[in-house]
């Protein structure tokens, strides 16, 4: 099993909930890699799922 670079979320952390994502921080998500965008919050009702939404995640290819 592998891990994300220093510094990422895996999908596990993503999910718990009240998890406080601020802007700069980074998911590694079924195998594609997310960016926040705007502060939020996880596991409210309106939090923003990164695979469905581009206000607060930008999908991006990192550069290894």
């Amino acid at each position: 099993m592998s891990y994300p670079p220093l510094g990422w979320m895996s999908q596990v952390k993503f999910w718990e909930n009240g998890k406080i994502f601020l802007e700069g921080h980074m998911v590694l998500l079924r195998g594609c890699y997310f960016k926040c965008l705007k502060p939020h919050t996880s596991g409210v009702s309106n939090a923003p799922h990164p695979t469905q939404d581009t206000e607060y995640w930008q999908h991006f290819r990192p550069s290894l």
